[in-house]
């Protein structure tokens, strides 16, 4: 059950990135996307006959199945898609309720640590992992913040 959220999660991301908004081709694409696409990635990775599992890919919490799925599928939509409606005819895009996007980050990051750490069972490595975690979240801010200041 744990790893089966994940396969829900994946598409998902590309629905709540704004592409569409029908429920029955939300659920249609994220049964099509589980069996077609995220479950012979979770082989790959997770199994011991996978290849990625052979070459000694240690996966905590499904990030790498999740991650490369979800950004093959994005950049595939986005191939497919074509540029947005409202940037084809220049409207101005509205920007983010920032305090919801902070709440928002925060609870994510707090939850990929739950995810970390489920995943690794109480094994030795998940303190590792969650180091990492830290470490990945802490450099992406402080390169945020130096790409804005040299942005201008």
């Amino acid at each position: 059950m744990f790893q089966l959220m994940f396969a829900i999660i994946t598409p998902v991301w590309l629905w709540v990135l704004g592409r569409k908004n029908k429920v029955f081709y939300i659920c249609a694409f994220i049964v099509l996307f589980a069996l077609c696409i995220y479950f012979p990635v979770c082989h790959w990775a997770w199994h011991p006959e996978g290849f990625l599992f052979k070459m000694g890919v240690l996966d905590f919490a499904g990030g790498t199945v999740v991650h490369i799925t979800a950004g093959c599928a994005a950049l595939a939509g986005a191939l497919v898609l074509k540029r947005r409606k409202s940037h084809m005819e220049r409207q101005e895009a509205h920007p983010a309720n920032v305090p919801c996007a902070l709440i928002g980050t925060g609870l994510l990051w707090l939850g990929w640590f739950g995810f970390n750490a489920g995943s690794a069972w109480a094994h030795s490595l998940a303190v590792s992992a969650l180091l990492q975690q830290i470490r990945a979240a802490a450099t992406a801010g402080l390169f945020m913040d130096v790409f804005r200041c040299v942005k201008g």
